[in-house]
This record gives C-alpha cells, structure tokens and sequence, in this order.
C-alpha cells in the first residue's frame, strides 16, 4: 500500500510542475506533441487586432491568407482573393522560420526573391513589396501553440510609438 501511496504521490508531483510550467500564456499547459510538430501545416490567418481593435480588412471571407510551415523550418504566404465561390491566388513568397527565445518566439524572413505577385485580369493587387517584407518579416511572441490554434503578437515601434499586432490562426490540415 505504502509502495502505491508513493507512486501516486511522485505522479501528483510531477504532473502539478508540469501544469504549472506552461511555456505559452495562452497554453497549452503540457502538450506531448513537439512544438515544432504542432506549427507544421498550413494555417489560416482567422483574426488580426492592432492595438486590441480588429482590423475589418484582413477579417474578411474575401480575403483569405494561408501560411504554411513545413518541418525543415521553411514556408509559404499565400492569399486568396473570393470571387463568388472560387478562390483565385494573387500573391505568394516563401519564407524560413525559427522559434527564438527558448522557443517562446517565432521568427519569420520572407526570401525577397519568390515574391509572386498574380495579376487578375486587368486589375493589379496594389502591394508595396518593402511594406509587406517589413510587415511579414517578423519576431512574434507566441502566446498559444496547439494542434489547432496558433496565437502570435508582435511589438511594432516606428518613430517612437509602439504598435500591437495580435494575429490568430487556425490550422487547415
């Protein structure tokens, strides 16, 4: 009896210290899925805030934008623009990925040279190539890192003020 008591008390132990450790804010608390396994996928961008306020424009069903990252820490933006019931892609780039930071961040460069921008039609998407580099090379700090959720938020500051950008996204597959 002492002998299951015992057992039962190092359990009680061990599993309290490993709630109680959870790398993100958000969680998961204790997950036996690597954390490079549970980014690998492709995910949509599902909700965007800038200083907690939602940004209208990138929460669209007509704007769709996906992110894939694959194991051998590379990876690709795509978006999808709707038109009635086909999604049609009209920009593209690849990028290398790291976690950071004793895996609390996630580090992202986009390779300037896949850059692909799909003209529809005669309208031009309209995108400054520099914007969207700044604007996707980035460092977020990961608040939540589940098989299906994917919380980032990164500190922006130009000319002295300080920008939030909190992105959720839900895995595809």
């Amino acid at each position: 009896m002492k002998k299951y008591l015992a057992i039962l008390t190092l359990f009680l132990i061990t599993a309290g210290t490993f709630m109680s450790c959870g790398k993100y804010e958000e969680g998961p608390a204790f997950s036996l899925l690597t954390k490079k396994s549970r980014l690998s996928g492709t995910w949509e961008i599902s909700e965007v805030r800038q200083n907690g306020t939602l940004i209208e424009e990138l929460n669209t069903s007509e704007l769709i934008v996906e992110i894939t990252f694959e194991k051998d820490n590379t990876g690709k933006y795509e978006f999808f623009a709707m038109f009635f019931t086909n999604r049609i892609k009209f920009f593209d780039a690849e990028f290398a990925w790291e976690f950071t930071s004793d895996k609390e961040d996630l580090k992202i460069t986009i390779d300037e040279s896949t850059i692909n921008i799909i003209q529809i039609g005669e309208d031009q998407f309209e995108f400054e190539t520099d914007e969207f580099v700044d604007f996707f090379n980035m460092e977020a700090k990961i608040l939540r890192l589940t098989k299906d959720e994917l919380w980032l938020e990164e500190v922006m500051e130009e000319a002295e003020v300080e920008t939030i950008i909190g992105i959720k996204l839900k895995k595809l597959e």
